[in-house]
């Protein structure tokens, strides 16, 4: 084995990394079968795939059996951690507002739900009705909370407006009036 000793050493090195180490091809090829889009009502919808930590409770008498690690600092006694496999539904916004639950796909895990709003974020519900109720709202939850602490982003639009730059601020005359035309007399209007 070469000493590595710097970063360039460390890219310019042969590192063989075998994934079969960290994911048997078993498990590897049942992965890649999961589906990477979903029909609903016509509409093709992209399904991201997540790692959930619920917490389970623990049968009275198997208490020894919480995990150990980050997983028992954030775990109560009564709780086990426990991870769960779950999709997202990447939904266009006119179609999650009017999405029923008894349209949504049957899947082999549980259902959570995003809608992309562009530049305003992202919308992320567990429910289809959670993300309703947030479609609803006037603001994402981003955008709420800037407003209730009193700046929200029509006022730095207005800012931004009041600080152009000087060479956009419109031509005043000689003696800081209206520009004056090449005849001497004032813009638009005519002369008499």
């Amino acid at each position: 084995m070469h000493e590595l000793n710097s970063l360039l050493a460390f890219r310019n090195a042969g590192l063989v990394v075998s994934v079969d180490d960290f994911v048997p091809a078993k498990l590897r090829r049942r992965l890649r079968a999961l589906p990477s889009e979903v029909t609903v009502r016509g509409w093709e919808v992209e399904i991201g795939y997540e790692v959930e930590d619920w917490a389970m409770p623990i049968a009275p008498g198997e208490e020894d059996t919480v995990p150990s690690g980050a997983a028992a600092a954030e775990a109560t006694t009564a709780e086990e951690v426990m991870r769960v496999g779950v999709a997202r539904l990447r939904l266009p916004e006119k179609l999650a507002r009017t999405l029923d639950k008894d349209e949504l796909p049957a899947l082999d895990r549980p259902l959570r739900f995003e809608v992309s709003r562009g530049s305003r974020g992202v919308l992320r519900a567990d429910t289809i009705g959670e993300l309703q109720e947030l479609l609803e709202g006037p603001w994402t939850p981003t955008e709420k909370f800037e407003d209730e602490s009193g700046r929200n982003r029509h006022s730095r639009r207005k800012e931004a407006r009041s600080q152009q730059s000087p060479r956009n601020a419109p031509k005043r005359g000689a003696r800081g009036g209206p520009p004056r035309n090449s005849r001497g007399g004032r813009r638009g209007r005519p002369r008499r």
